[in-house]
């Protein structure tokens, strides 16, 4: 079998799958850079938005932003993605793969893995001039479920995995957090215990990826569990 084609089968196989609950994130840590964009704030379908990345460490901090970036979408009862967005702070484009009526959670990854935090509320995607932008739909056996819809502080979440090629990687999205929790099981775990220890109130999402997946690889499609 050729490399490209165990590539192609490792990808279609998959990846992440996303919950959202009602919750408070409670995290000691700090982003590592600033982002934003660079003029208007309005997500199109299939649209290109400018983005920015700030070069100045923050917070006291000697960590300084490291080429290329990654914009980290994640929608609200959807998919999440990982796309490219170029090499240069100051001229970053992000093409919007999702349709109109979407809500996305965003932040900004570096080279490195440090992100420059996620926003405070879920930004809509509206109606643009074209619709071909789309991932590829993709197959998956990995599963996340849970019981909880909704937690207080102190509430466990406890996720059940399934499917996939093990470890896999959690990951903790929440509205106006610093950073993205991530969180790597050992090879033969197919459950995690988190101990929510803030207020409710904010949404959080929850997302799992298998051993497969090509961290960061443009587009990376994820289902909703």
């Amino acid at each position: 079998m050729s490399r490209n084609l165990q590539r192609r089968r490792r990808r279609a196989r998959l990846v992440f799958a996303t919950l959202v609950l009602s919750a408070q994130f409670a995290s000691a840590q700090t982003h590592s850079f600033v982002w934003g964009f660079a003029g208007s704030t309005t997500l199109t379908e299939c649209g290109t938005i400018g983005l920015f990345v700030s070069d100045a460490p923050i917070n006291g901090s000697s960590v300084v932003a490291k080429p290329p970036y990654y914009m980290m979408a994640y929608e609200v009862g959807g998919i999440a993605t990982s796309s490219p967005i170029g090499a240069v702070n100051n001229n970053l484009q992000w093409t919007v793969p999702y349709k109109s009526g979407a809500q996305l959670l965003l932040d900004i990854a570096d080279s490195l893995g440090n992100t420059g935090g996620v926003g405070p509320q879920p930004y809509p995607v509206v109606d643009g001039t074209s619709t071909n932008c789309h991932p590829s739909k993709e197959e998956t056996d990995v599963t996340l479920s849970t019981d909880v819809t909704a937690l207080t502080t102190c509430d466990p979440l406890v996720l059940n995995l399934g499917g996939g090629q093990t470890p896999y990687t959690i990951s903790l999205v929440a509205t106006n957090a610093p950073v993205v929790t991530n969180v790597t099981l050992g090879p033969e775990d197919n459950q995690y215990t988190w101990i929510n220890r803030g207020t409710p109130g904010s949404s959080l999402l929850a997302t799992v990826s298998d051993a497969s997946v090509e961290h960061r690889s443009s587009p990376k499609k994820s289902h909703v569990a």
